[in-house]
């Protein structure tokens, strides 16, 4: 599994970088810049991406060792990671 902050001091804008290239976009493109300026007025989306921020903190500082579905079930959580898709028989 990809860790992108790891080892690495996280701050509101690397959260942010790191959601732009989640669409594939620079962080000057149209839609970048939208998410910006959203989480600029928005306390509920800037607060979330603040609890991010602290929370790959803090993993980072603890470095549990936890199973790679217990990580995979927290990136899901927060959602960083999409949940694995159903098999049809």
């Amino acid at each position: 599994m990809v860790r992108p902050f790891e080892g690495q001091d996280v701050s509101c804008k690397d959260v942010l970088d790191y959601i732009c290239e989640q669409f594939g976009d620079e962080e000057d493109s149209e839609r970048c810049q939208e998410v910006k300026r959203h989480l600029d007025k928005c306390s509920n989306c800037s607060t979330y991406c603040n609890s991010l921020e602290t929370m790959i903190g803090l993993y980072r500082v603890a470095a549990p060792d936890f199973s790679e579905d217990a990580k995979d079930f927290l990136l899901q959580s927060i959602g960083l990671k999409d949940p694995p898709k159903s098999e049809t028989t």
